[in-house]
């Protein structure tokens, strides 16, 4: 009888973040979407498995994420220029030890989830941290996208060290505007009427964590990644 050689894979993906520019927002849900596979080998039964965790809290059991940013950073609003805490950081939660990678997508949405395609992600600041274990995968990354591997191996029950600590608005952004003017009969003056083009959008962002397994990493990153990282 041949032996089936299996590649053990886990996926959490994150949903998360309606973050309404210029004015105060509540408690935001993410929906989660949790891909797991136990394979069988010889006498014992493996589980990869990985969590996204926020400021040390675990979101696959909360299912929030950046639901309390303001809160926590002690404001009302989002106002761009200002730096906001948020540390992210992956756990491994399976049965082996793993390697991880994130991938994280930053857009603009309107108030129904929708993608706004010609506006530009640039103006949302992500501030990942390659200081300890974590690096980025130049080749795969975007203006929207960026990919990051932890270069160390994830032990069971382990909490890798943050890849992002802030997120924020550049306050260049408050100069995308367009102007209007009207000629007001009665009062006999022409008024400017300035409109603020991100004002009211949303800040939308997704981070999907993925690993794999410690034994023959090669393969299992080739397989599943398609690239030995």
């Amino acid at each position: 009888m041949k032996k089936r050689k299996a590649i053990l894979t886990a996926s959490l993906l994150v949903l998360a973040a309606a973050l309404l520019f210029g004015s105060s927002i509540g408690s935001i849900r993410a929906e989660l979407t949790i891909e797991s596979e136990d394979y069988k080998g010889q006498a014992k039964v493996y589980n990869i498995g990985v969590a996204l965790l926020e400021n040390g809290n675990d979101v696959t059991e909360s299912q929030v994420l950046l639901g309390d940013l303001l809160e926590r950073n002690k404001d009302t609003k989002l106002h761009a220029g200002r730096v906001y805490d948020e540390v992210l950081t992956v756990k491994n939660t399976g049965d082996i030890d793993e390697y991880v990678r994130v991938t994280v997508y930053k857009y603009w949405t309107d108030e129904q989830g929708v993608k706004y395609p010609d506006m530009d992600s640039a103006w949302i600041i992500l501030g990942f941290d390659t200081s300890d274990g974590w690096s980025i995968d130049e080749e795969s990354t975007t203006e929207e996208r960026t990919v990051l591997y932890y270069d160390k191996l994830l032990a069971k029950d382990e909490e890798s060290t943050p890849f992002l600590r802030t997120i924020s608005l550049d306050s260049a952004v408050l100069t995308k505007v367009t102007q209007e003017s009207r000629y007001d009969e009665e009062r006999g003056v022409t008024i400017i009427e300035t409109t603020f083009e991100y004002n009211g959008k949303n800040i939308h962002l997704d981070a999907e964590v993925d690993g794999v397994q410690s034994h023959s990493p090669e393969k299992a990153k080739i397989s599943s990644w398609g690239a030995d990282k």
